[in-house]
């Protein structure tokens, strides 16, 4: 596995890595309707190409196929983790938020946090995060149950 920054021709890629892990992953812990107002938000390419220029892309790559994406920005939110349902607990999401640690340690970020999924949780409980707070996170027309996370580096 390799892990680089995102290109701006990756963007149509990363939108349907993350349809697909919305649909087949996050769907364990949310409803169908719910699911498809949250993969509603990343239908457009527009909102894409915004968020790419507001955060940091790393994606990372297994066999030239795109398995997993992260970004953060200068402040330390990490406003995606997601990775393939066919790569799940692989190492993926480690390697990944690895990278962005490191990114922190070099722009002396000292805290992290993230607004996570019901799914993502336990994933970064498990690498040092903390809940801040549970909240309702406004997805398209729906409000979606998440957890304001934090860690310091």
């Amino acid at each position: 596995m390799i892990v680089r920054r995102v290109i701006v021709q990756d963007l149509p890629s990363l939108r349907e890595l993350f349809l697909e892990t919305v649909l087949h992953v996050n769907i364990a812990d949310y409803s169908v309707e719910q699911v498809r107002d949250w993969v509603s938000c990343g239908e457009s390419l527009e909102r894409w190409n915004k968020l790419f220029s507001e955060q940091q892309y790393w994606l990372c790559e297994y066999d030239g196929k795109i398995v997993g994406f992260i970004s953060c920005n200068l402040s330390g939110f990490i406003h995606s983790l997601f990775v393939s349902k066919d790569f799940q607990r692989k190492g993926v999401a480690k390697l990944l938020l690895q990278t962005v640690e490191n990114y922190a340690i070099q722009n002396n970020i000292r805290t992290l946090t993230a607004d996570v999924s019901i799914t993502a949780k336990p994933f970064f409980e498990s690498k040092g995060f903390v809940v801040v707070e549970e909240q309702m996170a406004q997805a398209n027309s729906l409000k979606l149950r998440n957890y304001k996370m934090r860690k310091t580096i």
